[in-house]
């Protein structure tokens, strides 16, 4: 094997301000990294600024470069951007492998889908060798969505994030065959794999919160606030509590927090909302806690990263239901079911994250063949 340095595009939902999303590239980028320390990565980004916040201690890394994602910027009028996505193409044409994903790249609305899917059409136009990382994806009804999936091409690897998801890829993409097809968890199972994480003490009862309204319209915001409140009303017993307010989604998930204050009013809580730029920052917040609430999949799946952390998940979109079937994850929800939750039980994820690590298995079969 030629043991030159190897080139590799990384393309997803980056540099967005959505710490979830941040934490797929962070721990792909490290797995990439591990597997090939010689490799040097281009990651796609939405908006370069943002990304680079999101990841300072990342981008410390020589190995690791910014460019500018593939999509409406190309024909920009803009003479800035119009120079960066030429640098972007240049940055493909040169690749070894161009990897895809993972997270929600494919959704039942054209628009959405067409805007993550073009970095890969780019790259199967050039004929590159393509790794498509776990991505989850839900019915695809939309006939519009459908066309636009089925120019997915064979890749060197094609990965989903659970069973469902691998269902809804084989209904919506019927030219793939089940074998083609392999399911890796979400690779931000074992992204403590990079970090040191230690539970912290803490002096009074501190309740880590990341909230997102329910997208089936099955309760409204009002109820689910309701619920929470109620909930966090029933521990008082245990003394100073102080709530903490976790976003990985600020710029959506804020208002709810406010509102939950508002309705707990004067029964005496603590409370603080920590904003996070990074994957890292958020886990270091979180490791501060004593038991953890997440509404939010990523949420969830970076506290599980912290070791003996009593949690719930709350069942919010169809990807956590479909965490909860692919693992018997017993502490995932759904939200009326909160009060009769044990805040002292732990959960083992040994199992999943030994799974999720597969994909640098996968990724070494095909990068150091």
């Amino acid at each position: 094997m030629d043991y030159k340095k190897t080139k590799i595009v990384l393309s997803g939902a980056y540099g967005m301000g959505n710490i979830g999303d941040e934490s797929i590239c962070e721990t792909i980028a490290r797995d990439l990294l591990t597997v090939r320390s010689d490799s040097r990565i281009d990651i796609l980004a939405w908006d370069e600024k943002m990304f680079a916040k999101n990841h300072r201690e990342l981008l410390k890394d020589t190995r690791i470069k910014v460019r500018k994602a593939l999509f409406f910027n190309f024909f920009s009028h803009n003479i800035s951007n119009y120079i960066k996505s030429i640098a972007s193409i240049w940055s493909v044409i040169n690749c070894d492998y161009f990897v895809w994903g993972g997270g929600a790249l494919i959704k039942d609305n054209p628009n959405w889908t067409k805007a993550y899917l073009y970095s890969l059409r780019v790259a199967q136009l050039l004929r590159k060798d393509i790794i498509i990382a776990p991505i989850g994806i839900n019915v695809i009804k939309n006939p519009e969505t459908i066309s636009l999936t089925n120019k997915i091409k064979h890749p060197q690897l094609f990965s989903a994030r659970d069973r469902n998801s691998k269902k809804n890829l084989l209904n919506t993409v019927p030219k793939f065959k089940d074998d083609e097809i392999v399911v890796v968890p979400d690779p931000v199972f074992h992204l403590g794999d990079y970090i040191d994480i230690k539970k912290e003490k803490t002096d009074f009862f501190r309740i880590g919160i990341n909230l997102a309204s329910i997208r089936d319209d099955s309760i409204t915001d009002e109820e689910l606030i309701n619920i929470i409140a109620n909930f966090l009303i029933g521990l008082k017993d245990l003394g100073k509590i102080q709530i903490i307010h976790l976003p990985t989604v600020p710029s959506k998930d804020s208002y709810l927090f406010d509102q939950l204050l508002v309705k707990l009013g004067d029964h005496g809580f603590e409370s603080d909302e920590i904003q996070c730029e990074s994957p890292l920052e958020y886990l270091n917040a979180i490791k501060g806690t004593n038991f953890f609430i997440g509404t939010r999949l990523h949420s969830i799946i970076l506290a599980s990263n912290i070791n003996k952390l009593p949690m719930v998940g709350i069942i919010y979109e169809p990807k956590t239901s479909y965490l909860k079937d692919d693992w018997g994850l017993d502490f995932i929800h759904d939200i009326k079911e909160l009060k009769d939750i044990d805040i002292n039980q732990t959960f083992n994820f040994d199992e999943v994250r030994n799974e999720s690590r597969n994909l640098r298995s996968q990724f070494n079969k095909i990068i150091n063949k």
